[in-house]
């Protein structure tokens, strides 16, 4: 799950000398992470994770990714993060997160040039685009450096509003299909068409239209979340799509 549409920005962009960011496997950040991912996922949004222990959200990925982190660096605190796994740590649990809800086997042969992003997190009061340009800054960087052309992750919709910000997203995904996409992607446990026949209005949520027009793409139909309750959409960005301004905006070299 990688929680997109729970990062979405807030509070007006700025820059701000208090924020550094970093990637890291240390065990204290990454506790902090992992609380803080805890605390945004069930106490804010309401989600109860069978696998959380002692208010952690954690599970086996955790152990071979790098972690992404930004700080207040006035407190030291972790504010928000996303975790980085690239195809060569995936073989060490088996394959990807995303794995576990889609069938990925035309993208076999293109495992070692991917990066894997997800359990993306950001502390509401951090919730600027200054924060999020500067994780994704780092993602970029963090693919190019370890010689990546694919990012991938799922893109979770909450099913709270009975489905409708889904079928906005899925709508959007059939009127955008790209016949250039050289692979197919399908879900292991198929939303409940229900839930993609919605009739309340909705749109596709900001952080996802962001991902759209930075190049990212959606294929094919979401799979279902039971234990979170999301529509998570399998989500691409090839980085030879970062490119214009979003490359001068992402990219430091």
């Amino acid at each position: 799950m990688l929680q997109q549409t729970h990062v979405k920005p807030n509070k007006p962009s700025k820059p701000s000398k208090r924020l550094s960011l970093e990637v890291t496997q240390d065990k204290s950040d990454l506790r902090q992470s992992q609380k803080l991912r805890y605390d945004v996922y069930k106490e804010e949004f309401g989600f109860v994770q069978q696998s959380a222990v002692s208010g952690l959200d954690e599970d086996i990925y955790d152990r071979v990714c790098d972690h992404l982190l930004v700080k207040d660096t006035s407190t030291g605190s972790v504010v928000g993060g996303y975790r980085l796994l690239t195809g060569k740590n995936a073989q060490k649990v088996g394959g990807f997160y995303a794995d576990e809800e889609f069938d990925l086997v035309q993208l076999s042969s293109k495992r070692e040039k991917i990066l894997e992003i997800g359990r993306a997190c950001i502390h509401p009061d951090f919730r600027t685009g200054a924060t999020l340009a500067m994780l994704w800054s780092g993602i970029v960087n963090y693919a190019l450096d370890h010689a990546c052309d694919l990012i991938i992750g799922s893109a979770s919709v909450s099913l709270k509003d009975g489905g409708a910000a889904a079928t906005a997203v899925y709508k959007r995904t059939m009127e955008d299909r790209d016949n250039d996409v050289p692979f197919t992607v399908r879900p292991r446990n198929p939303l409940p068409i229900e839930f993609l026949e919605a009739q309340l209005p909705s749109s596709v949520p900001p952080l996802i239209r962001g991902y759209l027009r930075a190049g990212a793409k959606i294929t094919g139909a979401p799979t279902w979340d039971p234990e979170f309750n999301t529509a998570d959409f399998f989500t691409f960005l090839p980085l030879a799509a970062v490119e214009g301004r979003y490359a001068r905006h992402f990219v430091e070299r």
